[in-house]
């Protein structure tokens, strides 16, 4: 099964553990539940982390000064909040972890990506996001919407740490 990925994001330098997991995570969101998703982010490098991590902790001007070195869109002030709240992302590629081991997730209404906590595209009055975060926890993954230690993370899904 094809999964539907936004564009650029691949699979390419992602665990094999979480790319089996990730093709039953769609399958079951999009034909038991009946949400459509896409996958928004998958890996990253370090400076992508790090620049994400100063989006909403520093001046707008500044952010956007460090994305464009880096060959990243610029925000505008609707864009300018908090969107990690580590540096330590289970997403980063780099020589010592060649595979990302998280992937992000959108659920799709009227085919854009909605990022509503409370989003409920199958009707059944349960937020879509809390019903993808049970579904991927019973498949093996970690949801960040479950999260309690930190701030949930909605989108978020990665393989459990080992030890």
């Amino acid at each position: 099964m094809d999964i539907k990925c936004a564009n650029g994001v691949t699979f390419d330098r992602a665990d094999p553990q979480l790319i089996k997991l990730a093709r039953v995570f769609y399958d079951k969101a999009v034909n038991e539940l009946k949400i459509p998703i896409i996958f928004t982010s998958v890996d990253r490098l370090l400076t992508t982390q790090i620049v994400l991590f100063c989006q909403g902790r520093m001046a707008l001007a500044d952010v956007n000064k460090i994305r464009k070195r880096l060959g990243l869109y610029l925000l505008d002030s609707s864009d300018d909040n908090e969107v990690t709240w580590t540096l330590d992302s289970r997403h980063v590629v780099d020589n010592n972890k060649p595979f990302s081991t998280a992937f992000d997730i959108a659920v799709l209404k009227n085919g854009s990506a909605n990022w509503n906590d409370k989003v409920n595209v199958n009707g059944n009055d349960v937020p879509d996001y809390i019903e993808l975060a049970k579904m991927g926890q019973s498949i093996g993954l970690e949801p960040g919407a479950l999260w309690t230690n930190v701030k949930p993370d909605m989108p978020h899904f990665q393989l459990p740490k080992i030890g």
